[in-house]
């Protein structure tokens, strides 16, 4: 009966074990307050992505190009990672002013997400925050992976401040 139990409980850890390394090579999402308060802490980057759950794709988004290892490695590196739902009904606080829900037509969208891409978004939107939380930047749709990394590392590198978007993407083409 020991040998049973032990086995078991060997068995189970494991499992947690694989789970833990599991969760390390996924992204690490935060709500907005939770995001923007650790931004501050670490002073980070952050890297907002406006989603809605009806949106297909949102979750191809979510499901081929966030939960690639290599991605998620390089935005967890970078950036703190926020989803934000852009018809969220909460109230939610950005640089001392308070945003809602906007009723439009038949569905509505969150100011916030109008505020931070200067419209109302269509999704998928990404907003790339700067330290201070002021908008570096926004694009908007799928992209996978290999369409992805260069345009985000241009953000997670900085290379926005020194170099236009197509030399950097000449020079990230011959790297890789």
């Amino acid at each position: 009966m020991k040998r049973i139990l032990l086995l078991a409980f060997l068995i189970s850890s494991l499992g947690a074990l694989s789970q833990t390394k599991k969760n390390k090579k996924a992204i690490q999402w935060h709500s907005w307050e939770e995001g923007i308060a650790l931004a501050e802490k670490k002073n980070k980057k952050v890297f907002v992505d406006i989603y809605t759950d009806w949106c297909g794709f949102c979750r191809k988004m979510d499901a081929d190009t966030f939960s690639d290892p290599e991605v998620a490695k390089y935005m967890n590196k970078n950036f703190i990672m926020i989803k934000l739902d852009g018809e969220s009904k909460e109230v939610l606080s950005y640089k001392g002013q308070e945003y809602a829900f906007k009723k439009a037509n038949r569905r509505g969208h969150h100011e916030l997400a109008e505020v931070l891409v200067g419209r109302k978004p269509p999704y998928p939107t990404f907003v790339v925050l700067d330290q201070n939380q002021d908008v570096v930047d926004s694009f908007i749709g799928y992209k996978n992976k290999e369409k992805f990394m260069p345009v985000i590392s241009y953000y997670g590198s900085e290379s926005y401040k020194e170099q236009n978007w197509d030399e950097y993407y000449k020079a990230y083409v011959l790297a890789n």
